[in-house]
C-alpha cells in the first residue's frame, strides 16, 4: 500500500551497499572490484579509524563516486584522557590527527571549549592521504583537584563541511601529603588549595596573612579528604571584602585543637 517502514540490521545494509556498488560501476565501468572496495573504504564515515565493531562505517555513495568535491573531516581518535598529579613532572601533549576523506583541500580550524586545553596549531590543511595534526596541551595552573571535561571541535571553512568533535577528559589529583601542611598549586594565579593532616573531629580554622601581619581573609575547611586524612581549605585570591589581592607573598596560618601551622604561598599575575 506504499508508505515507509524502519528496518535495521545487516540484512538491510547488504542490499543497500550492493546498490551503491552498482551505481559506482555505472559511473566507472572500468573499475575493478578492488577499485570499488577502495572507493567505499576511503570515503566511509570511519575511513581513518576502521575497527572490528563498525568496520569502515557508513558508506558515502556520493563521495565514493568522485562526483563530490567537498572535503570531509575524519578524526583518527575521538576521545583523549589526561591524568596528572600536582608537582610530579610535566604533562605530555597528545596528538589529534585530522584526515580529509573527501575531495579537494580541507582548511580546518580547531576550537576548545575549555581554557585549560590549548590547541597548537589551531588551524591547518589536509588533503586525502595527507593528514594534518594538532597537539592537545593541558595547563593546570588555574585548576584545583578534580575531574574536568572538554570538547574539541574541528570545522572547515566551507559551510558544506560538517564539523566533528573529540572529547577530552582530565583528572587532577593532589600530591601525596608527606608533610602535615601542603598548599597547591604554589605559586598560583586564581586559586589555591591547602591540605592539613588532621583528625576529622578536630576544629580547623585558616587565616591568610600579609607579610606585615595583617589578616586579610579567614578560611573555613571546604571538606574532609578521607584518603589523605586531611582537611581541605580553599582561597580564591580575594580579601574579606571580595576584592582581588595583589600578587606577592602571603602566609596561610592554620589553627586547630592539635595544630598550629604556617605555610608561605605566592600569588602571581
Amino acid at each position: 500500500d506504499g508508505g515507509y517502514a524502519r528496518v535495521s540490521g545487516t540484512s538491510l545494509s547488504t542490499p543497500l551497499v550492493a546498490g551503491v556498488c552498482a551505481l559506482l560501476l555505472e559511473i566507472h565501468p572500468d573499475w575493478t572490484p578492488n577499485d570499488v572496495i577502495n572507493a567505499l573504504h576511503n570515503t566511509a564515515s570511519q575511513a581513518c579509524r576502521p575497527d572490528t565493531l563498525k568496520g569502515w562505517g557508513v558508506a558515502n555513495a556520493y563521495s565514493a563516486s568522485g562526483l563530490d568535491t567537498v572535503p570531509r573531516i575524519c578524526l583518527q581518535q575521538e576521545s583523549f584522557e589526561f591524568s596528572v598529579v600536582y608537582g610530579q613532572g610535566e604533562i605530555s601533549p597528545q596528538t589529534l590527527t585530522i584526515h580529509n576523506i573527501g575531495q579537494g583541500e580541507l582548511r580546518w580550524q580547531a576550537i576548545s571549549d575549555a581554557s585549560w586545553l590549548i590547541l597548537e596549531p589551531s588551524s591547518g590543511t589536509a588533503v586525502m592521504n595527507e593528514p594534518s595534526t594538532t597537539d592537545l596541551i593541558v595547563d593546570i595552573t588555574n585548576l584545583s583537584g578534580g575531574f574536568y571535561q572538554a570538547t574539541v571541535t574541528i570545522s572547515g571553512d566551507d559551510t558544506l563541511i560538517l564539523p566533528v568533535t573529540a572529547k577530552v577528559t582530565l583528572t587532577v589529583s593532589p600530591p601525596s601529603l608527606k608533610d602535615e601542611l601542603l598548599a597547591y598549586p604554589n605559586p598560583f594565579k586564581n586559586s589555591i588549595h591547602i591540605h592539613l593532616k588532621a583528625r576529622e573531629d578536630e576544629v580547623v580554622k585558616g587565616f591568610v596573612v600579609t607579610t606585615s601581619g595583617e589578616v586579610i581573609r579567614e578560611l573555613d575547611p571546604v571538606y574532609y579528604e578521607e584518603i589523605l586524612k586531611s582537611y581541605v581549605l580553599f582561597w580564591d585570591g580575594k580579601n574579606s571584602s571580595g576584592q582581588e589581592v595583589a600578587s606577592g607573598i602571603y602566609l596561610v596560618k592554620i589553627n586547630s585543637s592539635q595544630h598550629y601551622q604556617l605555610v608561605k604561598i605566592a600569588k602571581i599575575e
